[in-house]
């Protein structure tokens, strides 16, 4: 022991521990700033089983899909018929009339063009076109085409400014069913993988919770994955019904499948695009849109999903590793299951085949793996070498 150890022993030996005890009359600080306030709580409300009656009334915009006090998602690719479909769905519901076969209740119906009134122009004068003859103008229709968003793009939080106008706006028409086009707009630049779609699902339900009204969404699907919905997972949870919209890109059969539906069914919708002239441009060329009509036909096939495309080098490749596979043995009966679409794999194959071939690994004994924890001579791993 060295002689500052010894000082060191001896200095901790001469200090006295004092004991400090709490007098009766002296009040012990909550750790917890909110005591006071779960102190006070009042208890929550609860029901049993025997309270509850069977609801019968028939609160529904489109009978076992979209209620009131509601919110939806409804994603597909680019340019398939997404707008078409859900601007048809806002007009059929203001109408009043059958939508895809499905009853319908009459209700006051808005559409928020987010990405601006150019595009939008000409399918609402589709739309009206092609049902004033046989119900007249739906005039309890609206379409908002103002420039707004629902979260701000650089703190990722709710623009409260604007989801109070766009609740005053809901109320002042007494609307029970808006649709947001698109989410991507709604969202500003705000970050969809975290935050900002968190934002939106809070701005989302602070409109369906100021107003009753049925909060429709228009989204993209994943990147990697067609059949979810882009972003975080959240939005996913946050929904309570959600569908995807699909097209093929030589069809104009729209399909839309319902994969959650809370409260109803999961059916699949089958519309067709039919192109409208509208007239012409003052250089005389034609002006035209699209409107949805039911399809009763046969429903095309879904194509199967598109296997990654290989570059010039790598089909070239790729044709050398079918000619060496083809005749593949019964022990090797995998290789003849290894599709285009995993190349790699294969490239390690026909890497592999050639070693083989060139006698890479004549010489070299193959040798068991050292279990974990073990040394190759047999002994025991340190907690340090570990």
């Amino acid at each position: 022991m060295t002689k500052d150890q010894d000082n060191l022993i001896k200095e901790i030996e001469k200090t006295k521990l004092v004991e400090h005890k709490i007098s009766k009359d002296k009040k012990v600080v909550a750790l917890n700033p909110n005591q006071q306030l779960y102190d006070d709580a009042e208890p929550l409300s609860v029901m049993t089983l025997d309270q509850f009656d069977l609801n019968t009334t028939s609160n529904y915009l489109i009978k076992k899909l979209i209620e009131p006090n509601q919110t939806s998602v409804w994603f597909g690719k680019y340019s398939n018929g997404k707008t078409f479909q859900m601007f048809d769905m806002a007009y059929h519901i203001a109408l009043g009339k059958t939508w895809n076969g499905i009853k319908v209740n009459k209700a006051n119906t808005m559409y928020l063009a987010l990405e601006g009134i150019g595009g939008i122009r000409n399918r609402a004068v589709a739309l009206r076109e092609n049902y004033i003859e046989k119900y007249g103008v739906a005039d309890n229709f609206f379409i908002l085409t103002e420039n707004i968003t629902f979260v701000n793009g650089q703190g990722n939080d709710v623009n409260h400014q604007h989801i109070a106008q766009v609740i005053n706006t809901i109320k002042a028409h007494e609307i029970k069913f808006i649709v947001v086009d698109t989410l991507s707009v709604a969202i500003n630049t705000a970050d969809e993988n975290n935050h900002g779609m968190l934002a939106y699902n809070q701005a989302t339900r602070t409109i369906k919770e100021a107003t009753g009204c049925h909060v429709a969404t228009i989204h993209h699907p994943g990147w990697s994955n067609q059949d979810r919905v882009r972003g975080h997972y959240s939005l996913m949870g946050n929904v309570d019904v959600s569908a995807i919209i699909e097209k093929d890109d030589d069809s104009d059969i729209i399909e839309t499948t319902v994969i959650k539906n809370r409260d109803g069914d999961k059916p699949t919708f089958t519309n067709k695009l039919v192109k409208v002239v509208l007239g012409t441009d003052t250089e005389e060329d034609e002006i035209s849109s699209c409107i949805i009509e039911p399809y009763t036909g046969e429903a095309p096939s879904k194509s199967k999903k598109k296997e990654k495309k290989l570059n010039k080098n790598a089909k070239m490749m790729n044709e050398q590793l079918i000619s060496i596979f083809a005749n593949a043995s019964d022990d090797e009966w995998f290789y003849k299951r290894i599709g285009e679409h995993r190349f790699m794999t294969m490239k390690r194959i026909y890497l592999h085949k050639k070693l083989v071939a060139t006698g890479y690994f004549e010489g070299i004994q193959a040798t068991n793996p050292t279990p974990p924890g073990k040394k190759p001579n047999g002994g025991t791993l340190g907690s340090t070498e570990r």
